[in-house]
């Protein structure tokens, strides 16, 4: 008997025989998971069995189920009716509902008097030749739920975008305003203050949203008081007597993963001196743990980028954001004294098991960081470690004044630039008077500097 096929099934006929039983099998689960909004993830069995395993990659900070992917609508329902319940269960945020967050929070603060929330914040921005556009908040979002795994407190959404200002120039960047930045942390922290949550920890990708964060901080509580003071003054309009229920303002706290003290210390041990300030190995390093179907091989990086700022000396110019009165970097000089976007960095020393070993460190110091905001420790570390930061800034300002004295003897670019470190350093601390005296200071070097 002959049979006849046309072009397109003899095709598939072909197709088919190339195919093993596995392979074909593997297509058919696979295509049946990627239509799943979970982010299941196929592995093979153990050894020497034939069956093939749903898994999710929790590590990867990717989106993950409660219960196997596997399970059918059918499967789901028949559990329902055996009385089986996953409510209550969940820790994300976003996969919860009101009534399980309602639950949770007073569960919670009946047990402990303290409710947890963690919420990721990092940048929308580039990071040199091999480092990718959203290392920032994937980065933060990774550390911060294993923290969750951790210790069960609740998983928020990710801020993916940040104040990026200075990288704009370089494509793929998306950045916020600073007031536009400030304005969503503050709000962020009062509503999840006002569900209930006494404590909300930031968990922090990207250096340049400390400032506007703690700004942010700033206003909250400063709108937490006033609230507080109308509702002290209404209860005793009315005869109340009190403040009703007490001070309901959450604490916020944040904190950035890469400045812990055992990931800091393991990424000066793996990269010494060529850690840098931006597109850095050990950030590049934990995106590659997490993504390594996303590496960049056979980029080359150029050795000029970097002799390139360091020609120019000093630090980048700085302006004054109108809105908030925030030092931030200016555009076009970032991009003239960073060329191909690192900053003294050396992310080709970068690979997957740096990042695996430092993102395990990572959730280590948040987590330790968490224990501590919630039993109050950090406001006693934070005063010592403000008190020698005070006094630096002191022998600092000294320093500076002397320079600053000795005309001749300081160099274009680098007195002039380096106080202006020590000013944000003082305001963001508090010490206007240590601030103002290296201001001075600054502005006499640099009279000195251009004679």
């Amino acid at each position: 008997m002959v049979v006849t096929r046309t072009p397109g099934a003899a095709a598939s006929h072909r197709l088919a025989w190339a195919l093993t039983t596995t392979t074909r099998l593997y297509l058919v689960i696979a295509v049946s998971c990627l239509s799943r909004p979970c982010g299941a993830f196929l592995v093979p069995s153990p050894a020497g069995s034939t069956k093939l395993q749903l898994t999710h990659d929790t590590a990867s900070g990717r989106s993950r189920c409660r219960r196997p992917c596997s399970a059918t609508r059918e499967e789901a329902t028949a559990a329902a009716r055996q009385g089986r319940s996953n409510v209550g269960e969940e820790t994300e945020l976003r996969l919860m509902t009101w009534m399980e967050v309602e639950a949770r929070v007073k569960r919670d603060t009946a047990e402990t008097g303290k409710a947890a929330v963690i919420v990721p914040v990092g940048a929308t921005e580039q990071h040199g030749p091999n480092g990718l556009i959203g290392t920032d908040h994937m980065t933060a979002e990774a550390v911060a739920r294993g923290v969750c795994e951790v210790t069960g407190a609740i998983l928020a959404p990710t801020i993916n975008y940040g104040m990026s200002h200075h990288h704009e120039s370089f494509p793929g960047t998306v950045t916020l305003r600073p007031a536009t930045f400030v304005a969503v942390v503050r709000d962020v922290a009062a509503s999840l203050s006002g569900a209930g949550f006494t404590h909300v920890l930031f968990v922090n990708g990207h250096g340049g949203n400390v400032g506007p964060a703690f700004k942010a901080f700033a206003d909250f509580a400063a709108e937490q008081q006033q609230a507080r003071e109308m509702e002290e003054e209404e209860a005793e309009s009315s005869g109340g007597g009190g403040g009703g229920d007490g001070d309901s303002t959450a604490r916020v706290k944040l904190i950035s993963w890469y400045a812990g003290r055992e990931s800091s210390t393991l990424a000066k041990e793996l990269y010494g001196g060529e850690v840098g300030q931006h597109a850095t190995p050990d950030e590049v390093a934990v995106t590659q743990h997490l993504f390594p179907e996303s590496v960049k091989y056979g980029v080359e990086l150029d050795p000029a980028a970097i002799q390139v700022a360091k020609d120019l000396g000093g630090m980048t110019k700085r302006i004054r954001d109108a809105e908030t009165g925030l030092s931030v970097m200016d555009v076009q000089d970032f991009r003239r004294r960073f060329p191909d976007g690192r900053m003294f960095s050396n992310p080709a020393l970068a690979t997957p098991e740096h990042g695996r070993r430092l993102l395990e460190a990572a959730v280590r110091d948040a987590t330790d960081a968490l224990g501590k905001f919630l039993s109050g420790q950090d406001v006693v570390e934070e005063a010592e470690a403000k008190a020698k930061r005070a006094a630096a800034m002191a022998a600092a300002a000294a320093a500076a004044e002397a320079a600053a004295a000795t005309e001749g003897k300081t160099k274009a670019g680098k007195t002039s630039f380096t106080p202006l470190m020590v000013v944000d350093a003082a305001v963001e601390a508090g010490d206007e008077d240590v601030a103002a005296r290296v201001a001075a200071a600054a502005a006499t070097a640099a009279a000195h500097s251009m004679q």
